[in-house]
């Protein structure tokens, strides 16, 4: 069993201390590298990049990326599981394996398309998120109000939630929203007084 290591000295335990040795970088690594990786992270420390070190390492940023998105969708739940679903077959159909790409710019565009897909989907969650709060809120004021209208508006709002119940883009959203408050408008006008 391993209880210590020292770099750079002999241990407390030695009396011959060996201040010769010095180090400026020191990693660990939770698997074993092969010689081409423990070659292309010297490079790398060096500034000594190879055309081709260089689109290995952008391949690794690129899976990191799609990891990450996979990652996002995830962690979502249920209620976006169909855009979830959609995502993880986009990341398998329009951008693929990392390997098929062969310069650092090929990557790098893959990445950016990566990138805005993620940014569309947190605006679709954003969209969808304030929807349904403000579909709740609707039901609230038909709970705190008895106009003649109520039914109606009630109907509005649950064909505005099945409307927007899978959410893959902000214009069905949008769309169903605006059918709610002309509901939500129909509904106030049928107040007495």
């Amino acid at each position: 069993v391993l209880n210590a290591i020292y770099l750079g000295d002999c241990g407390p335990f030695w009396q011959d201390k060996d201040g010769a040795y010095a180090y400026d970088d020191i990693a660990f690594y939770a698997t074993e590298l092969t010689k081409e990786q423990m070659e292309l992270i010297i490079n790398m420390k060096r500034g000594q990049l190879s055309d081709e070190d260089k689109v290995i390492v952008a391949r690794g940023q690129l899976d990191a990326t799609k990891e990450e998105l996979e990652i996002f969708c995830s962690e979502l739940g249920v209620t976006y599981q169909t855009i979830s679903n959609s995502v993880l077959d986009w990341l398998m159909e329009e951008i693929g394996d990392s390997e098929q790409y062969a310069s650092v710019d090929e990557v790098n565009a893959a990445i950016a398309k990566i990138l805005a897909r993620q940014s569309e989907i947190s605006t679709i969650v954003k969209a969808y998120d304030a929807a349904t709060s403000l579909m709740d809120y609707y039901a609230a004021l038909c709970e705190r109000t008895s106009y003649a209208g109520t039914n109606d508006f009630k109907a509005a709002i649950e064909t505005a939630r099945a409307a927007v119940a899978n959410p893959t883009e902000t214009k069905a959203i949008a769309a169903a929203l605006e059918v709610l408050e002309t509901a939500k408008m129909a509904y106030l006008f049928t107040q007495d007084g």
